[in-house]
């Protein structure tokens, strides 16, 4: 998985890729916010917009996995901290 994120003013925008050869599910989010979910196919790539408070510091996850039967299982995690304004 390739994933990297910019934030601007209140969103983080996170693109992510998948190198894998399986469709897998990716969700994006910060502690006590919303989270956005996508369903990627072998290969494919997604951005995902996610709300951010530009007066506070947060985690944010970035959780893909496979799905059971999928050629290639994936279980990959990652985290990055975007810093108040």
């Amino acid at each position: 998985m390739d994933c990297s994120w910019r934030a601007q003013g209140d969103q983080v925008r996170v693109s992510i890729g998948n190198r894998s050869r399986s469709r897998v599910e990716c969700t994006v989010g910060a502690l006590g916010a919303l989270s956005r979910s996508t369903t990627l196919r072998a290969g494919g790539s997604d951005t995902l917009t996610v709300q951010r408070d530009p007066e506070s510091t947060r985690w944010y996850r970035v959780n893909c996995t496979s799905r059971t039967g999928e050629p290639e299982a994936v279980d990959q995690r990652d985290s990055f901290v975007v810093w108040r304004d």
